[in-house]
């Protein structure tokens, strides 16, 4: 029994110091993003393109990460803008659409699975825009 008490002693013990620790580093990681003092590498660790034939220095490096950590924050609520106009310019046309329409748009979405691939949507396809083409010459 005594063991028992000892062995929940030491386990809740260790269990506390864990559960401090824990809590501590995410309040240390809190100060560090409001302050900006995390190393810029952390958040992102790729260059663009053809910055890596550059010889750039370490500090170039961080400086050009940091960059594009700020910029991705404001190109990532762009594009969550960008699909909520999407999304209400495609509401806004089915309004256009009569009811019997509506079900045959709806049949045809469902036919085919979706309207876009998830690329699409989040716009990083990478295929090409098919080009219009161009009308004919009218003979007179």
């Amino acid at each position: 029994m005594r063991k028992w008490i000892i062995v929940s002693l030491v386990v809740g013990i260790g269990l506390a110091f864990a559960c401090h620790d824990i809590e501590a580093a995410k309040a240390r990681k809190k100060v560090d993003r409001k302050s900006k003092s995390v190393p810029a590498r952390a958040v992102s660790t790729r260059l663009p393109r053809y910055f890596g034939q550059l010889d750039l220095d370490e500090q170039q490096r961080d400086e050009v990460y940091a960059i594009q950590a700020d910029y991705g924050e404001q190109i990532e609520k762009l594009r969550e803008q960008l699909a909520d106009v999407q999304q209400q310019r495609d509401e806004d046309l089915q309004d256009v659409l009569t009811p019997a329409q509506r079900k045959e748009f709806s049949k045809l979405i469902d036919k085919t699975g979706s309207r876009k691939t998830s690329a699409e949507k989040s716009g990083t396809s990478k295929t090409p825009r098919r080009k219009r083409k161009k009308a004919a010459p009218q003979s007179t």
